[in-house]
């Protein structure tokens, strides 16, 4: 299950002789012919193999047939369900950066609710599917756009303590035109270049790993 939802389920089945060692009966030329559909439920039968092993116990030897079945997991709906709208949420996020400096309120609450509904799709998700002792390639996704959402938020509370310093510092030197050109600095940098690149250097790592363990799998 790490490489969730593109992970690939390996089923053994074993068949032998259960009275006749492998000195009575020996399997030979094994053919196996798989007559099912190819989609099973959330997997699809991607191959079959087959192979003899004789010596399957290790209290006698028997003559036996181990039959490997790959099942690969369909992601399209985990990919529409999951991966596509979390995207967005994190883009809806990213778009608060866009907003007006007046509409500190607002920025805020976008924020919020964002990380919110995150965090619920995040628990939907994670309570769907079986308990693990490791961490899922899944997790991780969702810990980074929860990670994304977070810095933001906690950005905008400091543009806004920001106003505030600033004006203590110039209310008597400078016009408040300066809290402004601070505030639109600091909100340019992180919409033009902290975000996009921590973003992408989040994607390009995490679908690298993704992509080579699925090559391996």
């Amino acid at each position: 299950m790490f490489y969730y939802p593109f992970d690939t389920q390996r089923c053994l089945l074993e068949m032998r002789e259960a009275a006749s060692t492998n000195s009575f009966v020996v399997f030979d030329n094994v053919r196996i012919a798989y007559l099912g559909e190819e989609n099973v439920g959330s997997y699809s039968v991607s191959s079959i193999r087959a192979h003899i092993e004789d010596e399957l116990s290790s209290d006698a030897n028997y003559s036996a047939i181990k039959v490997e079945f790959l099942l690969a997991r369909q992601p399209t709906t985990t990919v529409m369900s999951v991966f596509i709208p979390t995207m967005m949420l994190v883009a809806i996020g990213y778009s608060t950066l866009h907003l007006d400096l007046g509409l500190t309120q607002v920025r805020m609450v976008v924020s919020l609710t964002t990380l919110l509904v995150l965090y619920t799709l995040f628990s939907q998700t994670n309570s769907s599917l079986p308990k693990t002792a490791y961490i899922k390639m899944v997790d991780v996704w969702f810990f980074l756009c929860i990670c994304k959402l977070f810095t933001i938020i906690i950005f905008h509370v400091y543009v806004e303590k920001l106003s505030d310093t600033v004006r203590g510092n110039v209310v008597r030197v400078g016009p408040v035109a300066k809290v402004a050109s601070a505030q639109q600095r600091a909100l340019q940098v992180m919409r033009s270049r902290i975000v996009p690149l921590a973003l992408l250097l989040c994607l390009v790592v995490f679908w690298g790993v993704m992509v080579a363990g699925i090559a391996s799998q």
